[in-house]
């Protein structure tokens, strides 16, 4: 699931969380403060809320002060394809967690892998990457 947040000039604009509802990725920025974070209620989140969050369990609950503007349900494969066909630019983010990212291009269709969820091959990796490490460009 991807959270996206209004812009306010923070350093974060999107989310990534697992099925458990814990941040994986933040991005643009800021994955060393937002990773392993817990978002409460995050299958019920809708444009327009305040995601609230815990760092671990029996901490008080806080409140991200930007509003979430889009929310993106995990993706199957063929609708990954539709939307980012072979040829679209993006940012692949090798490590969860760190800023670091390659410019890079989709070069396959995507498709789904047991244990990984959907992946694509990009340019100039010689494995096939999660759909969830890459932010296309333009």
């Amino acid at each position: 699931m991807l959270i996206h947040f209004e812009d306010h000039g923070q350093d974060f604009l999107t989310w990534h969380l697992n099925n458990d509802g814990i941040v994986v990725n933040s991005l643009p920025f800021q994955s060393f403060v937002w990773c392993k974070i817990q978002v409460i209620a995050h299958r019920d989140l809708m444009p327009g809320d305040l995601v609230r969050y815990r760092r671990s369990i029996g901490e008080k609950s806080r409140q991200i002060r930007y509003p979430v503007i889009r929310i993106e349900r995990d993706l199957r494969a063929a609708e990954f394809s539709a939307r980012h066909p072979i040829g679209t630019p993006c940012r692949y983010y090798p490590y969860i967690g760190n800023d670091d990212f390659i410019r890079t291009r989709i070069v396959t269709d995507a498709w789904e892998q047991r244990h990984d969820g959907v992946v694509v091959y990009v340019e100039g990796r010689s494995s096939a990457v999660d759909v969830h490490h890459l932010v296309m460009e333009g």
